[in-house]
């Protein structure tokens, strides 16, 4: 139920940006709502015993790590950092769901999910690191 509400406000919130125009405080709260958002969703799941607290760590970090990845990517300079990465949120929320769904008729559905989610998301922030590191490290005379 969580992650319905979830993703609805994320959704609308979205569609207001879209009809108003996005502002810097809007894509700030937004980011910052989302990982809110994820933190509760992946406790909910370690804490509904769905999955081992080891598990619900690894996906909560590789999950923070991937957004805190593309926006220091981003805040350095590199304006389109989509592809960068095997698993970003949108991809994330939707493999959750469906997680959620076939929990209904496999008990072991989240739990897979979540496995699934842990390799996708740490793969993805050592992409992201290897990105980084080859766009930067040509340039590596720069400093911040």
């Amino acid at each position: 139920i969580f992650l319905f509400i979830t993703e609805f406000f994320d959704q609308l919130d979205g569609v207001v940006a879209r009809l108003q125009g996005p502002t810097i405080l809007g894509g700030f709260l937004d980011s910052t709502l989302d990982r809110i958002g994820d933190f509760f969703l992946f406790i909910g799941v370690i804490l509904g015993g769905y999955t081992t607290i080891e598990i619900g760590l690894i996906v909560l970090i590789g999950a923070f790590l991937t957004s805190y990845t593309r926006a220091k990517i981003e805040a350095l300079g590199v304006d389109n950092l989509y592809g960068v990465g095997i698993l970003e949120r949108t991809d994330r929320v939707p493999i959750l769901l469906i997680g959620a769904i076939l929990h209904i008729w496999f008990p072991t559905a989240i739990w897979w999910t979540m496995i699934v989610l842990a390799i996708g998301t740490n793969i993805t922030v050592i992409q992201r690191i290897i990105f980084a590191f080859r766009k930067f490290n040509s340039n590596n005379k720069e400093k911040l």
